[in-house]
């Protein structure tokens, strides 16, 4: 168990707050306090009217309005912060073990009344989940005015062998709780695993497994989102779809491998010549695309040379020999299909004109 258990909820379970992992735990203690306090006055009833007493029927509409306040909280701490939902459920479970304890000494129920009152103190702190200081509090307060009256009882046979079955009884329920926080942050600890290798899956499929790049149908769905944003906007967005060549050669007249590594490496280059908010691509049959959002065809014009410059700088680094043909377009508020069928055409005709040419509107 971690230390930070004993004060707060573990790192795990205060980092799902913002998934609202926390708060239905909260919801869910309180709502264990009215099942609690319910089926105490319940318990309580059943017990007086087997004796053939009248019951006390102040304590037993205490635990009902105990129920009540449990059940308000239920609703009302989504405006409350945490430390004083922590201090209130803490009352709440002195209220309802106190209660059953005083009914239990009132209406002399010697044996049956001093099992409801374990009863309520235990469930209180088993069926609810909280840090373990509170579950130490709730049992510790009520528990050792029970243990002590229980030393002083003349009444009761053995008052000290049941004083110390009251204690071992609450160090069972300590020790269940221990356990039941330990395994709930076990369960969210997989939830946590489980959803980041989901995220994972996701981003994967948006890959180019070569490049690492967006592949063709993610870039379409970013281009779209971009698209209408800058429609909205009024803003600037130019599209750049670029063949890289080898020599002169298209890519796919070499070896796979090395053009795969040559790739990798060249797209990793790429990534680091464009802005952070421009959107980097590889089409299905090889072509390259690169959405810049905010800006008009003279700035798309110096982003490709930019790329051009990233080329030679990759190929004297790499001792290899790699040329490109671009097509650059801007947006017009045309759909996004017709944006990407005029720049592709636009690219052929860079690539007529020869290697490292650039056409542009």
């Amino acid at each position: 168990m971690k230390k930070e258990a004993w004060l707060h909820f573990p790192a795990t379970l205060a980092a799902q707050r913002q998934g609202d992992a926390l708060g239905p735990l909260m919801s869910g203690n309180f709502v264990r306090m009215v099942a609690i306090a319910i089926t105490s006055s319940v318990a309580v009833l059943v017990s007086v009217a087997l004796e053939g007493r009248q019951p006390s029927w102040l304590g037993i509409l205490f635990l009902w309005a105990l129920s009540l306040v449990s059940f308000a909280m239920q609703y009302f701490r989504a405006h409350w912060p945490a430390w004083p939902q922590r201090i209130i459920l803490v009352t709440l479970g002195w209220g309802i073990s106190g209660v059953t304890l005083w009914l239990a000494l009132a209406q002399e129920l010697e044996q049956t009344g001093w099992v409801i009152f374990l009863f309520a103190l235990m469930a209180s702190t088993i069926f609810t989940l909280r840090p373990l200081a509170d579950q130490l509090l709730n049992l510790l307060g009520p528990g050792l005015v029970a243990i002590g009256l229980l030393i002083r009882s003349s009444t009761m046979q053995n008052p000290a062998g049941q004083s110390m079955t009251a204690g071992l009884a609450m160090l069972l329920a300590f020790v269940t709780a221990m356990l039941q926080l330990d395994q709930k942050m076990r369960y969210l600890d997989l939830v946590q695993l489980a959803a980041r290798q989901q995220r994972q899956l996701e981003e994967l499929a948006m890959r180019d497994p070569v490049t690492s790049l967006y592949n063709e149908s993610a870039f379409r769905t970013r281009l779209s989102v971009e698209l209408a944003r800058a429609i909205r906007y009024k803003h600037p967005l130019c599209l750049l779809v670029f063949e890289i060549q080898e020599a002169g050669q298209p890519l796919q007249a070499m070896d796979p491998v090395a053009v795969d590594t040559l790739l990798a490496g060249l797209a990793a280059a790429l990534n680091k010549t464009l802005r952070t908010t421009d959107i980097l691509g590889r089409g299905q049959d090889g072509r390259f695309l690169a959405a810049l959002p905010d800006t008009e065809l003279t700035n798309a014009r110096i982003a490709a040379t930019r790329i051009q410059a990233t080329l030679a700088q990759f190929n004297s680094g790499h001792g290899s020999a790699l040329t490109m043909s671009c097509g650059i377009s801007q947006h017009h508020g045309e759909a996004i299909e017709v944006l990407l069928l005029v720049t592709e055409a636009r690219m052929r005709e860079a690539s007529q004109l020869g290697p490292d040419q650039i056409v542009i509107e």
